[in-house]
């Protein structure tokens, strides 16, 4: 069900004017839970920031879609992009329901990619329950052509351990490794390369396009553009602010209130927490793929955890190099450590 409005927005909007700069801004991501459930609070921001010149992105699992959506982005300047979490062929088992079988949220789908504003599309998780790419891309393959869609992309997300204490619902129980990474290393490399030669049956996906995707970083390469040293979520970067309804400012919109370090209305007095970049120094220093991973998440882990990500990092990481070099080279290549 809808919530009602937050009493906190307009104070938080008021904080905005009061403390921010607003002219160089160009990106809202707007994150829940389930943001939609949140609407009232979406409609009031999504006003006070509106600008042709400006990008919100939507975080979404879908289920809440309906007509009122459709025809207040139908007013908005900015450009919005929608990603819906689904996870195809694991979907009811990892999710719930699908909404891509209730045909009133397939409509509402429709109408959305029919605004000239919006852009919509499929993000799956690839987890130790759902890493088969080929079913994944097969299955959003055949709902765009059954529905009529072009132009569909989807992103992989693959599952990573942010887990401090094991739980039952721990994370480390989605996270590829061992045995299953080593043979999902394979599989992943064989389905970029399907991927790139056969556009007919294999939907846009961000492992080649997107700004961290095979094609981007062969340009990246080529170009020798400088590097950045910053997280790849932008937690350590002075560009990116994450903030919540109630004006805490956070390392990032996942982490709880031990992450809060400090108020918007007191954003001069900020200092961001929780981070550990001292392994970009120590363990990620000769890696190969430490440009396009950037040691993972920031965010202080026990070394298992970090172990973990890293290993899965190397697979989906090195993958994307290995190909963006063969895209280079016209060949292929094979990548060591340093010594």
């Amino acid at each position: 069900l809808e919530r009602p409005q937050s009493i906190y927005t307009e104070t938080f909007i008021a904080n905005i004017k009061k403390n921010l700069n607003l002219d160089r801004l160009n990106r809202i991501e707007l994150w829940g839970g389930e943001p939609f459930l949140y609407w009232k609070d979406m409609v009031e921001l999504m006003k006070f920031f509106d600008s042709p010149n400006r990008e919100f992105f939507i975080s979404t699992n879908g289920s809440a879609f309906v007509q009122k959506h459709v025809d207040f982005f139908s007013t908005l300047k900015s450009t919005i992009l929608i990603s819906c979490s689904h996870d195809a062929v694991g979907q009811k088992e990892l999710r719930g329901d699908d909404i891509l079988e209730n045909p009133k949220k397939v409509d509402i789908i429709k109408k959305l990619l029919a605004l000239p504003n919006v852009q919509l599309g499929f993000s799956s998780v690839v987890s130790n329950q759902n890493h088969d790419l080929y079913a994944i891309n097969d299955y959003f393959r055949d709902f765009c052509d059954r529905e009529g869609i072009e132009n569909m992309k989807i992103t992989f997300i693959p599952a990573k351990n942010y887990d401090v204490h094991d739980t039952e619902m721990a994370s480390s129980n989605y996270i590829l490794r061992g045995e299953k990474l080593k043979a999902f290393a394979q599989h992943l490399y064989d389905f970029t390369q399907d991927s790139f030669n056969d556009r007919n049956r294999f939907l846009r996906n961000n492992i080649l396009y997107s700004p961290e995707g095979v094609v981007d970083y062969a340009k990246f390469l080529r170009q020798q553009t400088p590097i950045t040293t910053k997280s790849g979520c932008g937690a350590d970067s002075n560009d990116v602010l994450s903030v919540d309804i109630q004006g805490n400012v956070r390392l990032c919109p996942h982490t709880d209130g031990s992450f809060i370090a400090g108020k918007l209305e007191d954003v001069g007095s900020v200092k961001i927490k929780g981070m550990d970049l001292a392994r970009k120094k120590t363990h990620c220093m000769k890696c190969p793929v430490k440009r396009l991973c950037r040691s993972s998440c920031p965010i202080k882990f026990p070394d298992h955890v970090f172990y973990s990500n890293c290993a899965l990092e190397k697979v989906w990481w090195g993958n994307i190099q290995l190909h963006a070099f063969k895209l280079l080279f016209e060949q292929t290549v094979s990548m060591k450590e340093a010594a």
